[in-house]
């Protein structure tokens, strides 16, 4: 029959598995505790660490003390030191290596249970309500590193009494290489913290960079994704993106103006040629009405007057098709107004 301290330290694991269950209805952004990954397997965990150590570390030592206490009675009674003392029946044992072991499988596996508990109250809270910031996923995951990376610290210097010291002295030649040969990856890391935080850009804004019109797809702890207009993916460094200058051309709202350079004959009169161009737009796939197109005389001094107009669209994604429409609409108006050289015949 098991002894019954044992038995009294066992009873005590449903008093932690209620108590667990308790707590893990507590809710922290908007979740509650046990549906954080690892939740239940801390819990079993520290159900097996908990009495283990309670009765290997407090009852033990109070039955000890308890049958000392009987032994100095009876000796002080009987008097006698050939009088055979009281017999007590051995307590259980448990390998240090198994406590070690649970309490490291329980320190470990909360790790688990904090890391989504810090990215709703810390950054999915504070960073999103305060600055209105989406945190960026490579963040999040630096930060469930760094908490695992203490969580395995400190099960090996506190449990398994590991000195570090050494390590940590003799490692620092290396993270200085690491840190050298990892500059531009570093570079890249430190360049996504600082443009998440500013949000010069969103998944989905469509960029003028470098001459080139992107939209974002997605935007990491090294790289920024970009899709361009012809369906080709590229991945810039963040360290690039934030060292250029970059145009957001739909940071405020979807539509936004584009300007198409013309140049027409000096001889024929503006008023002529803006009302003709401006009738072409009439009714343009992809071209808006709202706010209506305009065209501008730039420089009417050369035998070419250069001419500029500018209409609203709201999909770059279209963008090739949308010029090339608005392009031919206006070629064939400028030829049915008569507004084009005339052609030069030979005799």
């Amino acid at each position: 029959m098991p002894h019954p301290a044992l038995l009294i330290t066992l009873s005590a694991i449903p008093v932690v598995l209620i108590i667990g269950s308790l707590l893990g209805r507590i809710r922290v952004g908007g979740h509650r505790i046990n549906e954080a990954p690892g939740f239940r397997f801390t819990l079993l965990s520290l159900s097996v660490w908990l009495p283990l150590e309670t009765y290997t570390r407090i009852i033990v030592d109070l039955i000890q003390r308890a049958r000392q206490h009987r032994i100095d009675e009876f000796r002080s009674i009987v008097g006698n030191a050939d009088e055979p003392l009281p017999h007590f029946p051995p307590l259980p044992h448990f390998p240090e290596p198994v406590l070690k072991a649970a309490l490291a499988a329980t320190i470990i596996a909360a790790s688990f249970v904090a890391m989504p508990l810090v990215r709703r109250s810390l950054w999915e809270g504070w960073l999103s309500s305060t600055k209105g910031v989406t945190p960026p996923k490579f963040l999040v995951d630096l930060t469930n590193a760094i908490l695992l990376i203490f969580a395995v610290l400190g099960v090996m210097q506190g449990i398994y009494r590991v000195d570090l010291t050494q390590a940590i002295v003799g490692s620092t030649v290396l993270v200085g290489v690491l840190g050298f040969a990892l500059q531009d990856l570093l570079g890249n890391v430190i360049a996504g913290v600082a443009l998440q935080l500013s949000k010069p850009f969103a998944k989905g804004d469509w960029l003028l960079f470098k001459d080139e019109r992107l939209e974002v797809l997605d935007i990491n702890w090294r790289s920024t994704r970009c899709r361009t207009v012809d369906d080709l993916v590229l991945d810039i460094p963040n360290r690039t993106v934030a060292s250029e200058t970059l145009i957001n051309l739909t940071a405020q709202r979807r539509a936004h103006g584009i300007r198409i350079p013309l140049t027409i004959p000096a001889t024929f009169p503006p008023e002529n040629v803006k009302q003709t161009i401006l009738q072409s737009f009439a009714n343009a796939p992809g071209v808006l009405q709202e706010p209506a197109p305009k065209v501008y005389l730039i420089d009417p001094n050369h035998p070419n007057a250069a001419y500029e107009a500018r209409i609203w669209i709201d999909s770059e994604e279209h963008l090739p098709d949308t010029l090339d429409g608005v392009r031919t609409r206006i070629w064939h108006a400028l030829q049915k107004a008569g507004l084009t050289p005339p052609q030069k015949t030979s005799h």
